[in-house]
């Protein structure tokens, strides 16, 4: 298995080259739409560069990242609140998050459609979930899934629309947006 833990201050350095400008600028205009001192959750938040770029947009809001490897998690930015967990076990609430972000996060999920109730559970009515992840279905996505077997890892990568029925399967209306090897995709939330 990829040894995350280990490798926190690469990630750290290196992650934010591969985020092309169109996905932050979908991301700023979901983050447009929120009240200040909304609540932001980043899951699988690794060195938490997606909260990195939240932040920019919007200093206003409270973020926490959760991810379950501290040799990742404790690279995170000092402005969020850090919490050690999984996915598909959210330490949370219910109703307390305006915003969740999920980056490169889901296809190393063990149960991704717990998770994904899990997320609902803690997100508030009229809310939004922001995916970021692989497409499978490119050259660069099957090399980068293909390294991920190499070493041992327990991937399962989803196509956009995939991913997207799956969401829509639990009640999200979706919006897909596609960047070369990768994809985003705008989860809404409505009223209960």
């Amino acid at each position: 298995m990829i040894p995350f833990k280990c490798l926190g201050l690469i990630f750290k350095l290196f992650s934010s080259w591969v985020y092309p400008d169109r996905v932050k600028d979908d991301l700023s205009e979901l983050l447009k739409e929120i009240r200040p001192g909304s609540m932001v959750i980043d899951i699988g938040a690794g060195t938490g560069i997606l909260t990195e770029f939240a932040h920019r947009i919007r200093k206003d809001l409270h973020y926490v990242t959760l991810d379950p490897a501290f040799g990742m998690i404790r690279y995170a930015p000092s402005y969020t609140s850090k919490v050690m967990a999984v996915a598909e076990f959210l330490p949370f609430k219910k109703d307390i998050f305006d915003i969740v972000l999920i980056r490169d996060a889901i296809h190393h999920l063990d149960n991704p459609d717990k998770a994904i109730i899990e997320t609902k559970g803690c997100m508030r009515p009229d809310s939004s979930l922001f995916m970021f992840d692989l497409n499978p279905d490119t050259i660069m996505g099957r090399i980068i899934y293909r390294i991920e077997k190499v070493f041992k890892e327990p991937s399962s990568f989803y196509s956009p629309e995939r991913l997207s029925d799956m969401l829509k399967g639990w009640g999200f209306k979706t919006t897909i947006n596609r960047y070369d090897w990768r994809y985003s995709i705008k989860a809404e939330l409505g009223s209960f």
